[in-house]
């Protein structure tokens, strides 16, 4: 082997060996990037999973450089400021806020580069430029070299908490200003039963000072162990059961002087639970004293009362009579009336109806099985149809129909009913009349037989007869026809039915010609009395009386009946009516006389009391007054009545002008100048029933507002409205016609100092509001209470046109 050979053969050792060194080298930068791409990866990873989390969560996060730029805004950061991440990045922080505001971050940020790391509230403006209150937890971020690179921070929306905050604050200055000032004594107590507070009024009841009691209790205080156990244990069950609890006890003081209060112990509230409690006391002994005087007045005003109970039961026994008399009526007219209550089942009839049925009076009424066993079998289903057409809002039309007395004996009655229906249009009772017409059934067949005879009868009794036939729909005349119309009997057959309508009196043609077309289109009886000009041209007053006669199957097929002159009796009833109402109006005079004397005492028994220095404060001697005031506004009604036109009927709008004339000369309000604003509509009647419970609730409300109104005011106004609106019910598809109805409204006001808010209207504490109350459910009527610049009441009620 040559030298050059072995050169050659240790190069090429030398080159295997850099190349394998090499190849190492690569392998192993290989290796390194390849952990390198991992390295990222997980770091990519990390960054995704840490920006999803910050994205995500429910408060706002932002990084902000050195020099105060946002680098870095969340979505959650960019909802709360109204803006997208993209608008808030590069901005400066300072942007956000208002001017006041900017000099504050900027000095936060220099803080930062300081490494102070802080928390504080802040004002922010949106982007639609409202405002909001954050909180901010902000921290300085340094590189490895120490360097400052920025700064990171969290952004919580505080401001509805901090709204909350500063209306408790302004809650508690109020409660503070309201507690401070109230003469009742006031006390808040924590779980422990410590004093958290106690007002000025409370205070003097310990002696000491408002700052010696706050934080101690009852048996630091040196309470009474009775006493103490006796509030302890009211209070433990407020905090146990969260409801409040009121006690009214006797208190006596260390000199022996004798108070009632009356105590609520009040729960307050936070996140759910009860940590305090309130206790209020009140005074009220004057209340306890004027009551136990006011019993006495009452006991006092009891033997007028029993005087007054005595007049009555004489009234109820005249009114018994009136129904003897009206029984009696009955038995003449074989007319009995029943009643079915159609919720209970319960049955009415009356003495006659037993007659009638030959029923037992011992025992109830006949239930409606029980009546379809007296009715023949003929009659039963056409019987059963109309009752059933009455319950389902059906003609109204009477019925004829055959009963079976338990005698074996057979009748005819006629009956017509009535349903009552309640607010929902659900029939709840039935009213009726069942008259035994067996002679009139006979009494017709025997004028079918002896139609000549009754004629002859009839113009014997001074009567017209007429006869309809629907067969030949013609008209047959006779009787006393010359003496009733003046006109010869052939004169008057050839007169058409326009004679009729003309010389019937104009205030009562058109009720005749309504008569007319029920009698002979709908087939209903007639029953009317109207005024006919004879040939003479005198008027004369006639009845006329029909019916219609129908065959087995109650198909109508004549029509008779009679006209006869009854002029001498309704002259007479005339007289008699002038003679009731002369009647009436003394009882209105008598008993506004009794009423008047009732006033008199109550004011001669105000003035001994007063006298005699029996009362320290007015509060009976206003219970008098208002009594009396009560007492003269029916008197009042009563006297209008007696010396008014119209029969029993009040006008009211004269009447409430004499009633607030009282009322002001009754009440004198200082030096107080009260202007009175009234607004009556004219013509408006009512009857006792409306007017009494109506004038008594203006005489509470005007004379709550002359009393209590203007205190201390040197003028005032009062008000007061009274109007009606007329209306018309729609007619139902069940043939029941529509009715005509006024709604009332009476609004009285004034523009005083308002009635308290602690007053309800549906259940108050005084007197007068409880009566108003009382006399609005009386009248089925409705009352709004207005609270404003001033006190306005509304009331309203309806009455059906008469």
């Amino acid at each position: 082997m040559t030298y050059n050979s072995l050169g050659a053969k240790e190069q090429e050792i030398k080159v295997q060996e850099r190349i394998a060194e090499l190849e190492k080298a690569n392998q192993e930068l290989r290796t390194e990037i390849i952990e390198h791409k991992q390295a990222e990866e997980a770091f990519r990873e990390r960054e995704e999973k840490y920006r999803n989390i910050i994205e995500t969560v429910n408060e706002g996060i932002w990084v902000v450089d050195p020099e105060g730029r946002i680098t870095y805004a969340n979505k959650k950061m960019a909802e709360i400021l109204g803006y997208t991440q993209d608008e808030i990045a590069g901005r400066n922080s300072w942007d956000f806020t208002d001017k006041e505001n900017k000099s504050v971050i900027k000095s936060i940020i220099e803080r930062r580069k300081q490494g102070v790391d802080e928390s504080y509230e802040l004002r922010f403006i949106r982007k639609d430029g409202s405002f909001l209150w954050a909180l901010i937890n902000a921290r300085s971020v340094f590189n490895k070299d120490g360097k400052f690179t920025g700064s990171t921070g969290t952004l919580t929306d505080i401001t509805e908490h901090k709204q909350a905050r500063e209306d408790l604050i302004k809650s508690e200055r109020g409660f503070r200003t309201l507690a401070e000032n109230s003469p009742d004594w006031i006390a808040r107590l924590d779980r422990q039963k410590r004093y958290m507070y106690i007002n000025p009024a409370a205070v003097e009841f310990y002696g000491v000072t408002q700052e010696s009691i706050i934080g101690k209790t009852n048996t630091e205080l040196r309470l009474s162990p009775e006493k103490t156990k006796f509030w302890n244990e009211y209070f433990e069950k407020v905090f146990a059961t969260g409801k409040p609890e009121t006690i009214e006890y006797l208190y006596k003081s260390p000199e022996g002087k004798e108070c009632y209060f009356d105590t609520q112990i009040v729960p307050e509230f936070a996140s759910g639970k009860v940590t305090s409690v309130l206790a209020i006391s009140r005074n009220i002994t004057g209340i306890k004293e004027a009551e136990a005087r006011l019993k006495e007045t009452l006991n006092s005003l009891e033997n007028q009362v029993k005087e007054r109970t005595a007049e009555l039961e004489a009234a109820y026994q005249s009114l018994k009579e009136s129904e003897k008399g009206l029984a009696d009526a009955q038995k003449m007219a074989h007319l009995g009336n029943w009643s079915w209550d159609l919720i209970t089942g319960e049955v009415y009839w009356s003495d006659e109806l037993y007659r009638i049925f030959g029923r037992d009076p011992q025992k109830p009424g006949a239930s409606y099985e029980e009546l379809l066993n007296y009715v023949h079998p003929d009659s039963r289903g056409r019987l059963e149809n109309t009752i059933k057409g009455r319950l389902d809002g059906g003609a109204r039309d009477g019925i004829d129909y055959r009963i079976i007395l338990e005698n074996g004996e057979g009748r005819v009655v006629h009956s017509r009913a009535e349903v009552v229906c309640n607010e929902q249009n659900t029939p709840v009772r039935v009213n009726g009349i069942v008259q035994d017409v067996t002679e009139q059934r006979l009494a017709s067949k025997k004028l079918q037989q002896s139609e000549e005879r009754y004629r002859m009868a009839a113009e014997q009794t001074g009567q017209l007869v007429f006869d309809f036939r629907m067969d030949t729909q013609k008209i047959e005349w006779a009787g006393a026809i010359r003496e009733i119309t003046g006109y010869d009997p052939d004169e008057f057959r050839s007169l058409d039915e326009s004679f009729w309508i003309e010389h019937i009196h104009p205030d009562d043609r058109d009720r005749m010609v309504k008569s007319h077309k029920g009698f002979f289109r709908k087939l209903q009886r007639i029953q009317e009395e109207f005024r006919l000009r004879k040939k003479d041209g005198n008027y004369i007053y006639l009845e006329m009386r029909g019916v219609w006669l129908r065959d087995e199957e109650g198909k109508a097929f004549r029509a008779v009946g009679i006209i006869k002159d009854i002029t001498e009796r309704k002259q007479t009833e005339e007289f008699l009516a002038s003679i009731e109402i002369a009647r009436q109006k003394e009882i209105h005079h008598r008993i506004k006389n009794n009423l008047q004397v009732i006033s008199s005492l109550l004011d001669l028994q105000a003035e001994k009391f007063n006298h005699r220095k029996c009362i320290e404060d007015s509060e009976v001697l206003d219970a008098f007054r208002e009594s009396k005031d009560r007492v003269m506004s029916i008197a009042l009604i009563h006297e209008e009545l007696h010396e008014g036109e119209k029969d029993n009927a009040l006008d009211f709008s004269l009447y409430l002008r004499r009633l607030i004339e009282n009322l002001f000369k009754t009440y004198k309000v200082g030096n107080t100048e009260i202007n009175l604003d009234t607004n009556l509509e004219g013509n408006i009647f009512f009857d006792m029933d409306i007017a009494v419970p109506l004038g008594m609730i203006v005489n509470e409300l005007i004379s709550n507002s002359l009393k209590y109104a203007f205190p201390g005011r040197e003028n005032g106004n009062i008000k007061i409205k009274l109007y009606g609106e007329r209306y018309v019910s729609e007619s139902d598809n069940k043939g029941q016609p529509a009715e005509e109805f006024i709604r009332y409204t009476l609004v009285v006001s004034d523009n005083g100092i308002g009635i308290p808010e602690n007053i309800d209207i549906e259940s108050p504490e005084t007197l007068g509001l409880q009566l108003v109350n009382i006399l609005v459910t009386q009248l089925d009527a409705e009352i709004e209470l207005r609270r404003g610049k001033g006190t306005e009441y509304i009331i309203c009620f309806t009455n059906a046109e008469k």
